[in-house]
């Protein structure tokens, strides 16, 4: 306990000292009264520093939802001195979130004596600590693997895969085959010793596939890990699984299947789609989101537009970015544009072409922003979704778009243009934000700026 108080405190008066000594001023602008304005950024500094915890919370939400991180050293002395659970807890997922690597030390400190700690914050540290494969978890992880908490130990068994250490996996067998150890700890360890490709383990999984006795999870998650292994000898296997009435053995074997050579099970997959069972289509849908999936094109576009279950069409829209053919992202880039569609659906097929044709699909979004600039209330959730993802998009074609964003009369829309500028580095428009933080009629909007100032 001593070393971890020794260590956390010296952690803490290092980065309080360096943050009390340096230049507060963060590239505020000038008000009207002459003072100067503090940015959203020296506000949200003092708030860590000083204030109670749900004011922090709230701040951390900001921050993420900014993906700020010029403040992850205040978020390290939060968490190494802060007893609040909920405000350690959401420091340590949003590093995880952004794969920041700073809270190593005090983590693993906190972890070496996580008695006196909350079962929800241990399961918060073990997570960060697999997430950034922090090299002192691998000695302690045992430790966890058996401790007395059923949650604890499930998340430390996935910490193992998390951290893909392929050493633990005869040890992960030796547990699954110990009749003393806890049953519902159990699928956990299947699903691991997939994650891990542990080749050792497919004559267990088989032997617990082919087992129609055998525990329904147990067999679900060996068929996924069997698609995980890759092993051709779980094939045979797996479209016997298939073939049974059970929708969730067979959503899983589905999905298991699409892990081998796709030529040998895209029929199976193809029609798995016109499974009556919305769970079948799901898996399906998602197996299929392949380049080699092209003979799925047209019955994965009719999905797209008929499927009465909502997710198995979002799944439909995904797998057709994957294939990546232009007749794809055409259908895709009409279903953005469709006023009357879902606008879920809408949403989907942006990211998705976003995330695979950003080129093709700059036009489209030019297009939908002249089309429904005016405020009309059946266009404006679309026209807010569109400015919403691309504002979190990292992609520097995308400048047309927060060029015109940035001139919109919606202050919302606005600040949408200013993040985008910002989460791109776009300093050619700097000058804009600059003019922006002093003159937009709307005090959020000019916080905003002076937020996107300092980070460009």
């Amino acid at each position: 306990m001593k070393v971890r108080n020794i260590m956390i405190t010296a952690v803490c008066f290092c980065l309080v000292t360096g943050i009390l000594s340096g230049d507060d001023n963060g590239g505020a602008g000038e008000s009207g009264s002459g003072k100067k304005e503090k940015s959203v950024i020296d506000e949200w500094r003092d708030t860590l520093l000083y204030g109670i915890s749900d004011e922090i919370l709230k701040v951390i939400e900001s921050i993420e939802d900014a993906r700020l991180t010029s403040l992850n050293p205040e978020l390290v002395a939060v968490c190494a001195e802060s007893v609040d659970t909920d405000v350690r807890k959401a420091i340590l997922y949003y590093f995880v979130d952004i794969s920041y690597r700073g809270a190593e030390s005090v983590a693993l400190a906190l972890l070496a004596e996580s008695d006196d700690l909350d079962n929800k914050l241990v399961i918060a540290l073990l997570d960060y600590c697999a997430a950034i494969n922090a090299p002192g978890l691998a000695d302690m992880i045992e430790s966890f693997v058996t401790h007395s908490d059923d949650m604890i130990a499930t998340t430390a068994i996935i910490a193992i895969g998390t951290m893909g250490d392929r050493s633990k996996a005869e040890y992960l067998i030796e547990r699954f085959k110990d009749d003393e150890y806890p049953e519902k700890r159990k699928s956990t360890i299947i699903r691991v010793l997939g994650t891990l490709k542990t080749e050792a383990a497919v004559p267990m999984l088989l032997d617990i596939v082919e087992d129609t006795y055998s525990e329904k999870m147990w067999r679900m998650y060996a068929c996924e890990a069997l698609g995980n292994i890759g092993d051709e000898e779980a094939i045979p296997v797996l479209k016997k699984a298939f073939s049974e009435n059970d929708a969730l053995l067979k959503a899983y074997s589905a999905s298991a299947l699409a892990s081998f050579d796709l030529e040998d099970v895209i029929d199976l997959l193809i029609q798995g789609l016109k499974d009556s069972n919305a769970k079948v289509r799901l898996h399906c849908a998602r197996a299929l989101a392949s380049k080699d999936a092209g003979k799925a094109v047209d019955i994965l576009i009719y999905k797209v537009k008929k499927d009465p279950d909502p997710s198995v069409r979002e799944a439909a829209v995904t797998s057709l970015g994957v294939i990546g053919s232009g007749k794809c992202y055409s259908f895709l880039r009409d279903v953005y544009l469709k006023p009357n569609e879902n606008l879920s659906l809408r949403e989907t097929c942006l990211k998705t072409l976003l995330e695979h044709d950003v080129d093709g699909v700059l036009s489209s979004i030019m297009k939908l922003l002249e089309r429904d600039w005016s405020n009309r209330a059946s266009e404006t959730k679309a026209f807010q979704m569109t400015a919403r993802v691309c504002s979190t998009k990292k992609a520097k074609q995308l400048k047309p778009v927060y060029a015109k964003l940035i001139t919109h009369p919606l202050d919302a829309i606005r600040v949408y243009g200013i993040r985008g500028i910002a989460a791109n580095n776009l300093k050619e428009l700097r000058s804009v934000i600059e003019k922006l933080s002093k003159e937009d009629p709307v005090y959020v909007v000019r916080k905003e700026a002076l937020t996107a100032l300092e980070m460009l």
